[in-house]
């Protein structure tokens, strides 16, 4: 159960934290969109390389979930402050 729960931190929680913390503590830099940007370019070479690798790798897969919920975080955070900055 541990190591499920490990496996789980790893691939689904971790990432989108990991980009929300990005983008949050940049949020003074006049361009931190080039954060999210560069995640999803990163998250279009990753699912390039998931789909062209060889039956059996399942690690270009699950590389590219990830960098994809980073993006996603990343996004998240910026929509939010951008929200934020409207009020």
């Amino acid at each position: 159960m541990k190591q499920i729960i490990i496996n789980w931190l790893y691939v689904f929680i971790g990432p989108p934290a990991i980009g929300l913390a990005l983008r949050f503590f940049c949020r003074r830099w006049k361009r931190a969109y080039w954060i999210t940007l560069c995640l999803l370019l990163l998250t279009a070479a990753a699912w390039t390389l998931a789909w062209t690798a060889p039956q059996g790798l399942e690690w270009y897969g699950l590389a590219a979930v990830q960098v994809s919920l980073a993006a996603a975080g990343s996004l998240a955070a910026g929509a939010a402050l951008w929200l934020a900055g409207k009020k």
